[in-house]
């Protein structure tokens, strides 16, 4: 296992012409950007990522599942972002005084452009992520801990989607404790 960043990172990494190292670069970026820190100083912390060329078949396996474990827990930090949003966005549209189907409406489209995505696909984001938020917080939690992933709380909700709201807590509770069991593939959830 990695230790922390361990061998996911290395100082001397990175180097022109390694595609690998420098997306693993972009990673940490991002990374910055997400939580508002400086990259050089990230950069310090955790060190330069090392090119899967300098890596082991056993150590690219590790670190495949620990970028899998990233991307779910930063999916994790965008869906609590999303669902902030698109409340943000009501409540100032409200105190414009606008009702109903102009509420939120510029939601989507405003997320839309920020993740280069089809309004289409930033409205269903939206919805998703106040599911998420709201409905399911047991399974998001494992989403952001690892043990569920993103695609599997996307099915879940798919699955869901027309129960009564009644029932998502006693949904949510039992999917929570089985996937805390075990870690399960958005099939099994």
């Amino acid at each position: 296992m990695f230790d922390t960043w361990g061998d996911f990172t290395h100082n001397d990494a990175g180097a022109a012409g390694d595609a690998g190292g420098a997306t693993v670069g972009r990673v940490l970026d991002q990374l910055a950007q997400v939580f508002g820190c400086d990259r050089a100083a990230l950069g310090r912390v955790v060190g330069e990522p090392v090119p899967a060329a300098g890596l082991d078949p056993d150590r690219l396996l590790e670190r495949i599942g620990a970028a899998e474990r990233l991307a779910d827990a930063v999916h994790a930090v965008q869906v609590h972002d999303l669902a902030g949003f698109a409340a943000a966005r009501r409540a100032e549209d409200h105190e414009l005084g606008l009702r109903g189907d102009l509420v939120g409406r510029t939601a989507a489209i405003e997320v839309a452009a920020a993740c280069t995505v089809a309004t289409q696909t930033a409205q269903s984001r939206l919805c998703d992520a106040e599911v998420a938020t709201g409905r399911l917080p047991g399974l998001l939690g494992l989403v952001g801990g690892g043990r569920v992933s993103m695609g599997g709380l996307r099915r879940v909700i798919a699955e869901t989607w027309l129960l009564d709201p009644d029932l998502f807590a006693a949904a949510d509770r039992l999917l929570a404790a089985e996937a805390t069991s075990r870690r399960l593939s958005p099939g099994q959830l």
